[in-house]
């Protein structure tokens, strides 16, 4: 795996890393997840979509102000986490804030739908399979941002905007 802070660590007491800033759309995540994040952006970028990347990684411990500066440009932010979504990890903790915040930005959420599977493979097989992986979320972006439409709907599993 590739190393995510090359420059020493981040400032812990933030509780986030801004790797990238973008324009329309940022990718907010988690985890193991920041490294698909920096593929899908990667990806995207080829495809003339620049977007920022955020690693939230102290869910608890946040500076809001200033999670709520660098999220305020975008238009739509994506969250990205290993785990199901809906159901009360990254997605709803950004739900919450985005609610209680002055940002007018849409939330789509990058999660494992609801329920558990039995399929056998790698982690990256299985992200693709249960809708996280690089592949999918690439595709599901590049959809979204050639779309028209305003309302945006969730990327898997969770409820709709």
């Amino acid at each position: 795996m590739p190393v995510l802070y090359p420059d020493g660590p981040p400032d812990v007491t933030k509780g986030f890393h801004v790797h990238r800033r973008g324009r329309k759309i940022c990718l907010v995540a988690t985890g193991y997840m920041v490294h698909t994040a920096f593929i899908v952006a990667d990806r995207l970028r080829e495809a003339g979509i620049d977007v920022g990347l955020v690693d939230l990684f102290d869910l608890a411990r946040f500076s809001a102000k200033a999670l709520h500066d660098e999220l305020s440009p975008y238009q739509t932010i994506v969250s990205m986490e290993e785990g199901f979504a809906g159901r009360g990890g990254l997605d709803a903790l950004l739900y919450n804030f985005l609610g209680h915040s002055a940002l007018d930005a849409k939330l789509l959420n990058v999660g494992v739908e609801g329920g558990y599977r039995f399929e056998l493979g790698s982690r990256a097989e299985l992200h693709e399979q249960v809708g996280i992986g690089p592949d999918v979320v690439t595709k599901r972006l590049l959809q979204i941002s050639a779309s028209s439409s305003k309302t945006l709907p969730p990327l898997n599993g969770g409820r709709p905007q």
